[in-house]
């Protein structure tokens, strides 16, 4: 009987230091996911589908549920078009800082819902325009098309998904929506990023 006490003891113990670890302090984590990025302005563009992935720190606010979430990311962004040349995909490449705010439902759960809106600066790092035309490709930097990018741009972000325990880890899996607020380019059409992500974090414990 005692040692039944016992080992029931160091069960409820064990899932109460399980629970503090997912609720009770800053967590570190790992981001990746594909953008399904386009061009919102002027012109008729299809999607181009490029990859996401960063860090970041998730910093609960209390006992209110809600999570203040700063990321670092690489983001694959652009958009593809049809023209004289034939198809032609811009790809515009960004480091970005998504500085975010996060509520989790029933976070004591195993499993539960949340959502997270909040602000994404980013910085252009690479801009580049591949066309195909028959046989024919061509590669060239968006200068070569009299496109001048802008090097900065901010949009407005928001999504939602699921958060589930797995061993010692907090895992997501969500979709979000980022708005960029400034023009792709400084001459040219009137672009601005639109981009739908599917991305999954992993939580490892960090700051108790």
């Amino acid at each position: 009987m005692r040692s039944a006490t016992y080992l029931l003891t160091l069960i409820a113990v064990a899932r109460a230091a399980s629970a503090q670890v997912f609720t009770g302090g800053t967590r570190l984590e790992l981001a990746a996911g594909w953008n399904f990025s386009n061009f919102s302005g002027d012109g008729s563009m299809k999607h181009r589908t490029g990859l996401v992935a960063g860090v970041g720190v998730l910093h609960p606010i209390g006992n209110t549920g809600w999570s203040f979430e700063p990321q670092l990311a690489y983001s694959m962004k652009g958009a593809e078009s049809d023209g004289a040349v034939g198809e032609t995909t811009f790809k515009v490449d960004y480091v970005e800082v998504p500085v975010l705010f996060r509520y989790e439902f029933w976070a004591d759960a195993d499993s539960h819902p949340f959502f997270s809106l909040g602000a994404t600066p980013a910085f252009q790092v690479g801009c580049r325009a591949h066309s195909e035309s028959g046989a024919i490709a061509l590669h060239r930097a968006c200068s070569d098309d009299n496109l001048d990018p802008h090097g900065f741009d901010v949009g407005l972000t928001g999504g939602g998904g699921f958060a589930f325990r797995y061993l010692n880890h907090l895992v997501t899996i969500g979709g979000r929506y980022n708005y960029g607020l400034v023009d792709v380019f400084r001459r040219g059409p009137n672009e601005r990023n639109s981009v739908w992500s599917v991305v999954s974090t992993v939580d490892f414990p960090w700051l108790r």
